[in-house]
């Protein structure tokens, strides 16, 4: 469940080794699910059938949103969600009703 690849995590991270492969690929599941969560949508939209590979149907803003998060979380930044990123997805939202 990826929105991001991690080629493009470890350009966004400036990480050229792979070290950290495996950490960087637990936070983009994380930014992932935590991006998902927010908007309210489901990944089957924007996922391959192999269940891991994100398509080419995935919105640029998605992706970049997606990559934000990944940095914040790679950085330890917190709040994770920041306005900023609220600002790219909030059309993307699915509003609720409490």
């Amino acid at each position: 469940m990826s929105l991001v690849t991690r080629a493009q995590a470890k350009d966004q991270l400036r990480v050229t080794i792979s070290a950290d492969d495996a950490q960087i690929d637990q936070i983009i599941d994380r930014a992932s699910a935590i991006l998902l969560d927010y908007i309210g949508q489901e990944v089957d939209a924007w996922q391959q059938t192999d269940g891991n590979s994100p398509t080419e149907d995935v919105p640029k803003v998605v992706e970049a949103a997606c990559l934000i998060l990944v940095q914040n979380l790679y950085d330890g930044i917190d709040p994770v969600l920041t306005p900023s990123v609220k600002d790219l997805l909030r059309r993307y939202r699915t509003p609720t009703v409490l």
